[in-house]
């Protein structure tokens, strides 16, 4: 009894661990989906990425960040490890928590970008990946 007790919590313990996934489930359609390709395994939360939901194209999110040889795509991506989906109706962005933050709709990509590093950057986790941005720029503190 004890015996199939403890191959049973073992074969469950090992189904369980490679069901979870790191990042959280987002509706896009493949052709509006930006994955990145960076988790934050250093956070302890359930999700090691977040999801950006936005009303802008991939065209957008290739161009250049501010004077710097980083794509929007690439900040997000990865240094502070979002998914995109876009062409969607709201902008918005879903943390590793999974709280969902709203932004407007008018912004422009500039704009809402600036506005996202601002939130995530205010955030205990998103700090730490702020402070390498910055770094990475040459932009320091």
């Amino acid at each position: 009894m004890t015996k199939n007790l403890l191959q049973l919590i073992l074969c469950l313990t090992l189904i369980t661990s490679y069901s979870c996934s790191k990042s959280q489930t987002m509706q896009c359609t493949e052709d509006n989906y930006i994955k990145s390709n960076f988790f934050n395994d250093n956070n302890k939360m359930t999700n090691k990425q977040r999801n950006i939901i936005s009303v802008f194209t991939k065209d957008d999110w290739n161009k250049k960040y501010q004077n710097t040889n980083f794509s929007y795509q690439e900040i997000f991506t990865d240094f502070f490890y979002c998914n995109i989906c876009c062409n969607s109706s709201s902008n918005k962005i879903i943390s590793y928590s999974g709280k969902e933050y709203l932004f407007d709709n008018s912004l422009s990509i500039s704009t809402f970008s600036e506005e996202l590093i601002n939130l995530i950057g205010s955030m205990s986790i998103g700090s730490k990946e702020n402070e390498k941005l910055r770094d990475t720029l040459g932009m320091g503190k």
